[in-house]
Order: structure tokens, then C-alpha cells, then sequence
């Protein structure tokens, strides 16, 4: 996964280094329009790696911090190996890659010292070293490496002739493609594709889809609510069509990386849900949205959130941790979220993934509009107040060992519930909190108060009762 990308100037009005920096699996880009966003997009889509833009892998830079804090407090390079399976990856193995020196000599000379360290086992500056590996954060990318851009512009051919094989991420002969995969045999790769497919599209809209030929051999895409009476796309409205064409080049495209320029389009808000978490159950791949849409702002499905301004006759993109900075700067108000079915106060963001899953769970969370506010503890005035030390309390053991491993200690068995969980585990689990609620279930909460709580805020919302419920 990236973990940071670099857009270097001189692309349609990128005149300085745009820096998308703590990348996660699903990422959203804000800004008012004729901000940049489509510029950003397209600069990552077309640029050449290495030369316009640097992407980072997550596990190499992962690499190269634990590497660096090990340089800080190392008197010897004997344990430091790491930095040298990234070199082969990216030096040996003639992928293209950038640096901040001037010159490729530069560069072999690094290298060379670096063979010198691990093959002939000598003593080495650990000063030179450091500084090795700082300016090989800058580096990066691989030819392997694919990226797309689903545009604004989607569309649907009405009509499509059944030979060819090419697709393209604006959708055209999407359609043809998906049919090639319904046509292979039940257990090969293509057609299971075909069935996730199907399943993701009726789980967002609710709608089925079929693709038949007509008396002059085209291929049709229809859409049904009921199986019973099929539609022609063309007869259709757009946003059957949009959500066709981003779950099936999602799932169909081999790219890794992935960007979609305004996915709400012609969908309502709780489509446009329905259509984050699809994006989110899509861990192998990573997105970049561009996006106007408060829904799309919703800090338990998408990972960073970028604000976009045009200012100055420049481009800039500021990395907003507080959510309340973009959504003033889109025109949306406090008063958007007091027309939601439910608003729920909450400690902390971490909280806000937690809450939304199990409400999942409990089939409702996309049924209703519900909005969390974080206000943080010391202000807020409990009208529920859970048992436990936290919502992190609720965790099982097993769930938190699953995304941290060996990091858990062996003879913890249980999760103390009135502890600080960090203080039991020796981490903060909260920043992986989305994963860890992934790995249980319904029935690891059944039973607890937090059960109760959530079941309440269902009771509400079916009722239409409109409330501050406080957690």
C-alpha cells in the first residue's frame, strides 16, 4: 500500500510540490470546485513514476523508520538489515526509482558503500548511513506498480457489439466485459469476479443486473428491482449506471492504486454509503476519491481526508484530521447535521468506526442518517455512560492478537474492562480500531451494555424519535 505520494510541479497548474503524505486504503480529496482535485488526480494518473510523482510502499517505509530509530540508539550496524531488502528491490531488480541527488553516479556510490557494509561485513558510519536513509524516503516507485482514474464523465453504452475485450475506466466495454466473465465456468477466477460483482452492486442500490443480446447480436445491460420487470440502462437513471461501472472496474481492473473524480454523483446519500463501505471491503486495492459530498466524510470508512484550495494562483492540500476545517470550507454547516435521523455524540474519532460497524451488523446503520460529532470526554455530559474504561474495552482478546500478533503479550488472556487497554496490551490499539471491530462479531458484544446502547439507537431511529444520545 502507498503511504505517500509526491506530485512534482509543472503539471496543469501544479507549480509547487503537493505532498499527499499518511495515505491509507481509502483516502478522499475536498476542495470547492476549480480547487485542483481533478488536476491532483490526473497528474497521479499520468505521470510518469519516478519523474513526476514518488509513491512510498507502507511496508518500506515502515522499514525505513524502524531502521532510523534503531540508527538513533545503536552504537553497532549488526542488527540493521532491513534498508538492504529494500535496495535489492529497488536498485537490483531495475525498477525505476528517485532521489534527491543530482546524479545516478551519487546514487551508485550510496549503493556501493551499502555492499560494502553487508557483503564484506566492515564497520560502517553510522552517520552516513542516516543520512543514506533519509534521503531514500524520498525515493520510490516500481514498474509493476498500476494506477487508474474512474472519471466525472461514466458512461453506459446503450447497445454493444459482443466481439472485443477492452474496457476502460470511464466504462466503456465494461459491459461486454462483465458478460465474458458471467460466460466461464463456475469455478474460474472470472466468474467468481462476476458474482462479487452482483453482490456488491444489489447490496448498494438494492437493484439486480442482466446483460442480454438483442435480434441484432448486442450486448444489453438491464436493471431490475424485482427480477420480474427488467429495464434497459438506457431507460434507467445515472446512478445505476455509475454504480455498475465503479464495482465492476474495481473488481475486474488489475491496478493497485485507483481513483474516482465525484463517485456521488447521481447516487443518494445512502447509496453514496453503501458505495464507501464497498470501496472499504475492498482491502487489496487502494483508493484516492475526489469528492464534494459530506457523506464521503465519514471518518469510519475513509482513512486521511485532503482540503484542496486554489489560492494565489496555486494549488495546495492540506491533510485535515478535523473534519469540521473541510466541511466550512465546502459550504456545509452545523445545521446539516441537526437534519440527520440521529446524531451521536462521541469521545473520540477511533470511537466512530466501532459504533458504525456494529450498527452494520444490526442492518440499520445504512437505513438511516446517522452523524457522530467527537467532542471529546472531559466536556461531554453523559447521557449514556458505557461500563467499561473505554470502547476499546469491548475488544476480545483474540480480535486485537489477530491485527497485532506478536505484539500482544503471550499471557494476557482477556481484556480487563475497566483498564486502559494500552496499558494492558503495551500499545494504542485505536488507530487500528476499524480492523480490530472487523475481526468480531455481533455475538462478541451480545450481553454488554455497549449491546444495549446500540440497540437503543436502533429503536430510535425505527421509531423516528429524534435524539442526542451521548456515549
Amino acid at each position: 500500500m502507498i503511504k505517500k505520494i509526491d506530485i512534482r510541479p509543472k503539471y496543469k497548474g501544479i507549480k509547487k510540490i503537493i505532498a499527499l503524505n499518511n495515505l491509507g486504503q481509502v483516502n478522499v480529496i475536498c476542495g470547492k470546485n476549480s480547487s485542483g482535485k481533478s488536476s491532483i488526480l490526473e497528474a497521479i494518473v499520468n505521470s510518469s513514476i519516478g519523474k513526476n510523482i514518488i509513491l512510498v510502499l507502507d511496508e518500506d517505509y515502515d522499514i525505513l523508520k524502524n531502521t532510523k530509530e534503531l540508527l538513533a540508539t545503536s552504537t553497532s550496524l549488526k542488527n540493521v538489515t532491513g534498508i538492504k531488502n529494500i535496495i535489492q528491490k529497488y536498485y537490483d531488480n531495475g525498477n525505476t526509482l528517485y532521489l534527491d541527488y543530482p546524479n545516478e553516479e551519487r546514487l551508485k556510490e550510496k549503493y556501493a558503500e551499502l555492499n560494502a557494509l553487508y557483503y564484506n561485513k566492515i564497520q560502517y558510519s553510522i552517520e552516513n548511513l542516516g543520512k543514506f536513509i533519509d534521503s531514500f524516503e524520498d525515493i520510490y516507485k516500481l514498474n509493476f506498480f498500476k494506477k487508474d482514474l474512474i472519471p466525472t464523465s461514466r458512461m453506459i453504452e446503450d447497445t454493444i457489439p459482443i466481439p472485443g475485450n477492452k474496457y476502460f475506466a470511464n466504462g466503456e466495454g465494461i459491459v461486454r466485459k462483465v458478460y465474458i466473465n458471467k460466460n466461464q465456468l463456475n469455478n474460474s477466477k472470472e466468474y467468481k469476479r462476476y458474482q462479487r460483482i452482483a453482490k456488491y452492486f444489489y447490496d448498494i442500490c438494492g437493484f439486480s443486473f442482466d446483460i442480454t443480446r438483442n435480434s441484432k447480436d448486442e450486448l444489453v445491460l438491464n436493471f431490475s428491482k424485482d427480477q420480474e420487470n427488467w429495464h434497459p440502462s438506457s431507460d434507467s437513471g445515472f446512478g445505476l449506471s455509475d454504480i455498475f461501472i465503479i464495482v465492476s472496474f474495481t473488481i475486474l481492473s488489475n491496478s493497485n492504486l485507483i481513483m474516482i473524480e465525484e463517485p456521488e454523483n447521481h447516487l443518494h446519500p445512502d447509496f453514496q454509503r453503501r458505495l464507501l463501505k464497498f470501496l472499504k471491503d475492498m482491502t487489496e486495492k487502494q483508493f484516492i476519491l475526489s469528492s464534494h459530498s459530506s457523506v464521503f466524510l465519514d471518518s469510519s470508512l475513509v482513512d486521511s481526508m485532503y482540503y484542496a484550495e486554489y489560492k494565489d494562483n496555486l494549488i495546495s492540500v492540506v491533510n485535515e484530521t478535523n473534519k469540521a476545517t473541510i466541511l466550512k470550507g465546502l459550504g456545509y454547516s452545523i445545521f446539516d447535521n441537526l437534519l440527520s435521523d440521529m446524531l451521536i455524540l462521541v469521545e473520540g474519532p477511533s470511537d466512530i468506526p466501532v459504533l458504525s460497524t456494529i450498527f452494520t451488523w444490526m442492518d440499520f446503520y445504512n437505513s438511516f442518517s446517522i452523524k457522530f460529532w467527537p467532542v471529546g470526554g472531559d466536556i461531554m455530559n453523559q447521557r449514556f455512560q458505557l461500563e467499561r474504561y473505554a470502547i476499546e474495552n469491548y475488544f476480545t482478546i483474540d480480535a486485537i492478537r489477530s491485527i497485532f500478533g506478536i505484539q500482544v503479550p503471550e499471557d494476557i488472556m482477556k481484556i480487563t474492562p475497566r483498564k486502559k487497554v494500552e496499558k494492558q496490551i503495551g500499545l494504542n490499539p485505536k488507530k487500528k480500531n476499524w480492523n480490530i471491530i472487523n475481526s468480531m462479531t455481533l455475538d462478541d458484544i451480545e450481553g454488554t451494555d455497549l449491546f444495549e446502547y446500540c440497540s437503543k439507537i436502533k429503536t430510535a431511529c425505527e421509531r423516528g424519535d429524534t435524539q442526542f444520545l451521548l456515549e
